[in-house]
């Protein structure tokens, strides 16, 4: 699963698509079916989602976020909405990543997780399918 084009932004709710970098900032394009392109500048806060982690007991200390997803697309149950309990949200994390450490995932966390899952899988859904490690990856300098 290829998330390096694949950025969030902080205060703006959706995912977005890198376009290209400039000299001041990143042209990104949002993921849905308005598809508005803007430019952010050196001091937002974006975030692509290749450079995420879920904190987790293993040896690296993280899981990758593909990797969540990952788990979440092959599921057998439903995932819940993001606006569930909280009960809800850490119990569905549970059975897809029993390793998360629970002090420092929030359910807040767990929320904007299924969104972004919905937000690709329902615009993005070849990610899940392209699980071929093999294919080169493109990548860009902030």
């Amino acid at each position: 699963m290829d998330l390096t084009n694949i950025a969030a932004v902080a205060g703006k709710p959706g995912l977005y698509r890198v376009i290209k970098p400039t000299r001041t900032g990143v042209i990104l394009e949002s993921i849905d079916d308005k598809r508005t392109r803007f430019a952010v500048g050196m001091n937002s806060r974006v975030s692509v989602l290749k450079e995420v982690a879920i904190y987790a007991y293993n040896a690296e200390g993280s899981v990758p976020l593909a990797d969540v997803f990952r788990s979440m697309y092959q599921w057998q149950g439903e995932v819940p909405s993001p606006n569930a309990s909280a009960q809800e949200l850490t119990t569905f994390l549970a059975e897809i990543l029993p390793d998360f450490d629970r002090d420092k995932v929030y359910p807040s966390d767990i929320k904007k997780i299924i969104t972004w899952f919905n937000i690709l899988a329902k615009y993005e859904p070849q990610l899940f399918s392209s699980e071929d490690k093999n294919q080169p990856t493109e990548s860009f300098d902030k």
